[in-house]
């Protein structure tokens, strides 16, 4: 049973690591906004589909459990609106953090944030110089 159970920790670790992406870190600051902002704008149609679902469910719940005349209840419906109601939230709040991302990216785009190696670049800065 142990020897199983290692096998298929072992397998889905293997699978895992077939499917990693590439590094974003390779990509321009530009694409690496736009994919941000993709990213977020799913991220955000996601949220709506599950805050509108589970308002759906749990009306359709509310309504099955207070009904005299209906003989199944309705607080499983009401139960998993209200898990997709709060789901719904996390999705949100990623979905703003990578809309924020994609706009310091896509606004510096002139500016470069991400430096490559072997390329050194030499920056204008002026000082102040005050003697004592």
């Amino acid at each position: 049973m142990k020897s199983l159970l290692l096998l298929v920790v072992l397998f889905s670790c293997l699978s895992g690591m077939a499917q990693l992406k590439p590094s974003p870190t390779r990509m321009s600051d530009r694409d690496l906004g736009l994919a941000y902002l993709q990213k977020s704008r799913s991220l955000k149609i996601a949220g709506w589909s599950l805050f509108g679902g589970g308002i759906i469910l749990s009306t359709i719940g509310l309504n099955q459990t207070y009904d005299l005349f209906s003989s199944n209840s309705g607080e499983t419906l009401s139960v998993i609106g209200s898990l997709m109601t709060i789901a719904s939230v996390p999705c949100f709040i990623i979905g703003a953090k990578n809309k924020g991302r994609a706009e310091i990216l896509l606004r510096n785009e002139n500016m470069p944030i991400s430096f490559k190696q072997g390329s050194p670049r030499n920056f204008p800065a002026l000082a102040l110089n005050i003697h004592l």
